[in-house]
């Protein structure tokens, strides 16, 4: 908690000014004084607290033929590769790996944002255990907490995370969408972003498409190949591809699914300031397989792990720079990109726009039913934001 402490102050005299806390001489006990009405949210702000800062153990289980000290042996190099991948995040290396003898297992143990990342440190060992295994295995992962769950809930970037090839359910729209990007990220180079990551990835829901950024330009006729051929082997028939000035899509269909398209961007693609429309949106599955930021709008006020729970609980902080020209010329981005895309969907706005955009907010018939189901839940956290680079301003 001491580490966390002032950061976690702030945050809560944002929200309550008139609340106090103070920590007695040895980082035992909070003492919060604060008004009444306040106190059972600051409490829950606490706990909540709490429960991220407090480690989180799982036990990834070493298969049949692995010597156990021989696993104990090797694990310096699997220590600086997870430390790599955290890095690369910009998630704070709050993590330790071990081998526990009795029960044939890994444990890892994460506290704070690297609980995000939880599904990534599973899947490099993963990697690392099916380099030392003899034959192929089920991987089985054990643990109590959330991150836990989640990672067995919902295993889909522990396995994109992994570079050992997922299993295969011919037919299955979801298992061809697994097997097409884990081929763009671990043959090809591509990095994975928009509502397959979004969607697909970290809500467990379905995904009509695939987004993945090129390593260049000069490699789209190699990537497209190299997929055409992953898909031809899963049973999918190429059925057209379509050019655009920053984007190549090709698309596949398969017996009894749904259409799937691809589009190939090109990763110097030039946007608007701060390069992202929304937390919601910012998140990508890089070529190494790292869960990361798309761009580094938020800065350090919305991190990797706040971009992750806002699209777990459907919510969103706009990021658009409305002072760019680029942002409010041509297209109309609070109705595409803010109505349509996000509070039509029943997503919820976390921050205040500027006064001119919450003006045609207000004024449109559907903003009493977005007030009513809640969807307008500004955050004051979010409230003192630049709009140039969407950086605190105090």
């Amino acid at each position: 908690m001491k580490q966390h402490r002032s950061q976690f102050q702030r945050q809560l005299r944002l929200r309550h000014p008139r609340a106090g806390l103070q920590p007695d001489s040895k980082y035992t006990e909070l003492v919060v004084s604060a008004p009444e009405n306040a106190i059972d949210h600051i409490m829950n702000q606490v706990r909540q607290k709490l429960a991220s800062a407090s480690p989180e153990d799982v036990l990834v289980g070493i298969p049949s033929g692995v010597s156990c000290p021989l696993m104990a042996s090797k694990l310096g190099p699997l220590r600086k590769e997870l430390s790599q991948v955290l890095s690369e995040s910009y998630c704070e290396l709050l993590f330790n790996v071990c081998v526990v003898f009795e029960q044939r297992s890994v444990k890892i143990t994460v506290v704070g944002e690297a609980k995000c990342q939880l599904a990534l440190l599973v899947g490099r060992v993963h990697s690392f255990l099916a380099a030392q295994a003899p034959h192929q295995f089920t991987l089985s992962v054990s643990g109590s907490g959330r991150a836990a769950n989640e990672v067995n809930t919902n295993p889909r970037y522990r396995q994109l995370a992994s570079s050992v090839t997922p299993q295969h359910t011919p037919g299955d729209r979801n298992s061809v969408m697994l097997m097409l990007v884990h081929h763009l990220i671990w043959a090809t180079g591509c990095s994975v972003y928009g509502g397959f990551v979004r969607d697909w990835v970290i809500r467990g829901k379905e995904a009509n498409d695939i987004d993945c950024l090129l390593p260049s330009m000069s490699q789209l006729d190699s990537v497209k190949a190299s997929l055409i051929g992953c898909a031809k082997h899963l049973g999918l028939q190429w059925t057209g591809e379509v050019g655009h000035p920053n984007s190549y899509m090709v698309s596949f269909s398969g017996a009894g699914m749904a259409p799937i398209s691809v589009d190939l961007v090109d990763p110097h693609l030039s946007s608007p300031p701060p390069h992202c429309e929304c937390s919601a949106a910012n998140v990508k599955i890089n070529e190494k397989g790292v869960m990361a930021k798309k761009a580094y709008a938020g800065g350090d006020l919305v991190t990797l792990a706040d971009c992750v729970s806002h699209i777990q609980s459907k919510s969103f902080v706009c990021f658009i720079d409305w002072g760019c020209a680029a942002n409010t010329t041509g297209c109309d981005n609070l109705v595409r990109r803010v109505k349509r895309k996000y509070l039509d969907r029943g997503w919820s706005l976390l921050n205040r726009l500027p006064t001119t955009q919450m003006q045609r907010l207000q004024g449109m018939p559907e903003y009493r039913g977005w007030q009513k189901a809640g969807q307008l839940h500004f955050d004051p956290k979010y409230t003192g934001m630049d709009w140039a680079n969407v950086f605190p301003t105090n």
